[in-house]
């Protein structure tokens, strides 16, 4: 955390007996325990968080990714069917002149055949 060797970690601690005396050390080095400790809680409680709302954030821009693929999905559906509607009242009208025409070659026929 701090990055700090033996040694340092050494001088530390005869500073500290020094200062703080040998019957009050251990009592302080559990209470620093302690405050380390709900600190490190704290961090981690904090790093969560963060966590959290970012892979949220995430979701949220995979769900509207998602949408807007859903809205050109529904635009090509909607011209699809306009496209098909329209051929096939093409295909309806051309088919019905179709039967006109043959209904019609049908009369003159059946003319020609009363003439005859």
């Amino acid at each position: 955390m701090f990055d700090m060797g033996l040694i340092e970690m050494a001088m530390v601690f005869i500073v500290a007996l020094l200062v703080i005396g040998p019957e009050k050390l251990p009592q302080v080095a559990r209470t620093l325990g302690k405050y380390v400790a709900k600190a490190r809680r704290f961090v981690a409680g904090v790093r969560s968080d963060i966590e959290r709302e970012l892979h949220a954030d995430e979701l949220r821009q995979i769900l509207k990714d998602q949408s807007e693929q859903i809205d050109d999905l529904k635009e090509v559906l909607d011209d699809t069917r306009k496209h098909l509607n329209t051929t096939a009242t093409d295909v309806a009208e051309e088919m019905q002149a179709e039967v006109n025409e043959a209904a019609e070659m049908a009369k003159i026929d059946s003319g020609k055949a009363g003439e005859s």
